[in-house]
């Protein structure tokens, strides 16, 4: 294992965007979690259905 110099671990913070925290700490709750889970449940459900509909147009 090489050491690393400190110098080399410091960033520069170029962009802050604190509202998105705030939205992601609402995932980490078991609602935020059914949320989420529901929420891919709905969109795999919409692309099934547009598949569904082009399958019908032609």
């Amino acid at each position: 294992m090489n050491d690393v110099p400190y110098g080399a671990l410091i960033g520069e913070v170029t962009f802050h965007c604190p509202l998105l925290g705030e939205m992601l700490w609402i995932y980490t709750s078991t609602a935020g979690k059914a949320y989420a889970v529901c929420f891919a449940a709905c969109g795999a459900m919409f692309n099934i259905l547009a598949g569904r509909m082009r399958e019908r147009a032609r």
